[in-house]
């Protein structure tokens, strides 16, 4: 079986480039798509305006379910970039 791998993500700078900002102060970004998903710390992508990266754990063949009880695909997971963690997840991991 294939080694779970996260691919590159955007930086907060270069995402900040990008938008024509200022300063990369309070831009959040994940990391980038994680291939193989088993488990571990990330940011749920869809449906958009994750506030926050779970503690996910492969839930079946395309499920991925945080120990807070969050459900998500694990297609829409990427790395935790710099997102807070999950209150909850932290707290039983």
């Amino acid at each position: 079986m294939s080694e779970q791998t996260e691919k590159p993500g955007v930086s907060p700078q270069s995402l900040a480039v990008t938008l024509g900002v200022d300063s990369a102060d309070g831009l959040r970004v994940s990391g980038g798509m994680i291939e193989n998903f088993r488990e571990g710390w990330a940011v749920r992508i869809m449906p958009p305006g994750s506030h926050r990266a779970h503690f996910f754990e492969r839930d079946g063949f395309a499920g991925a379910t945080a120990l807070c009880g969050v459900v998500s695909s694990a297609r829409w997971l990427y790395g935790q970039g710099n997102y807070q963690r999950c209150s909850r997840c932290e707290a039983r991991q």
